[in-house]
């Protein structure tokens, strides 16, 4: 978890995407005076995952929240971090093709909706919405999959379908093979949104009307780093945070740190994944951090 450098440094192990919440400390401009940091790379991020979970080699890194809340209860050494490292409101992201008829959230019953992975953060958020706000439950609706879980012993519930990952989710949305899909930005060109009546698009107005931010990735440290080396995690806290201030001001994503700021939108999540057959217990939002809130 701790190696040492040339220069007799220590040097932590780390995972973290390229955001601008992250550009200060991944680019060197932004130091700590007691170790140096080696980053595994990936791209897309959630390629990482599955290394960091496996892994025992890292001292902290990004996940998504999900995935967190699953290698918690799988009794994985990580405890959370009171930071949030991506956050958007995720339901203009599902989509379906108008050539073959308008769809409403209230006729998504038996219908297939095409999603990366079951146990993958954003869907977790629209399948919770179209549970909470029109009474279309998971378990309702034919989830068709492409990707394996993060965390392989997490069986996803009869409902999932799994696909061929080609010729992709878009491709599968045009020719009829899914109703709808929930797709990147850059897949949605010539699709209409499945959810159009006037949510909020932005994660400030979410939380004003709703009372939670969708958060999407988090924080979090090894165990074994917050029993042995209290230091470094205070250090790695204080490096996020100022990294985070550094970033250019955006006021549709919010800095949305501190346990009393994520209490909210944790508490949604674990009862959206219990319900959603994600999870199987729900524990008290303050386990999560296991022993990291008496570091701070």
């Amino acid at each position: 978890m701790i190696s040492t450098s040339s220069r007799s440094r220590p040097v932590l192990k780390a995972l973290l995407d390229d955001t601008p919440r992250t550009k200060a400390l991944k680019s060197g401009a932004l130091r700590s005076d007691l170790f140096d940091i080696s980053y595994v790379e990936a791209r897309p991020i959630q390629d990482g995952f599955k290394q960091f979970l496996n892994d025992p080699g890292f001292a902290f890194g990004e996940l998504a929240l999900v995935t967190f809340l699953q290698a918690y209860e799988a009794g994985l050494p990580l405890s959370l971090l009171p930071v949030t490292l991506n956050h958007r409101v995720q339901h203009p992201a599902l989509v379906h093709d108008q050539r073959r008829g308008n769809l409403s959230p209230t006729q998504l019953a038996g219908k297939r909706i095409g999603v990366r992975a079951y146990a993958q953060t954003s869907p977790a958020w629209v399948r919770g919405l179209l549970d909470e706000l029109w009474d279309v439950p998971a378990d309702a609706i034919e989830w068709v999959t492409v990707e394996e879980p993060h965390l392989p012993s997490a069986n996803p519930p009869a409902t999932v379908r799994r696909a061929p990952a080609t010729p992709g989710l878009r491709e599968m949305l045009l020719t009829g093979e899914l109703d709808a899909a929930l797709l990147v930005p850059n897949e949605r060109a010539g699709l209409n949104p499945v959810i159009d009546d006037g949510l909020p698009r932005d994660p400030e107005a979410w939380h004003q009307r709703f009372g939670y931010y969708q958060i999407n990735h988090v924080a979090v440290v090894s165990d074994q780093l917050v029993a042995e080396e209290p230091d470094a995690v205070r250090e790695i806290l204080r490096l996020l945070a100022r990294s985070a201030d550094a970033a250019p001001g955006d006021p549709d994503t919010p800095n949305i740190n501190g346990a009393a700021t994520m209490q909210s939108s944790l508490e949604k999540m674990m009862a959206y994944c219990l319900r959603q057959g994600i999870t199987s217990e729900r524990c008290a939002v303050d386990s999560l951090y296991k022993d990291v809130m008496k570091l701070i």
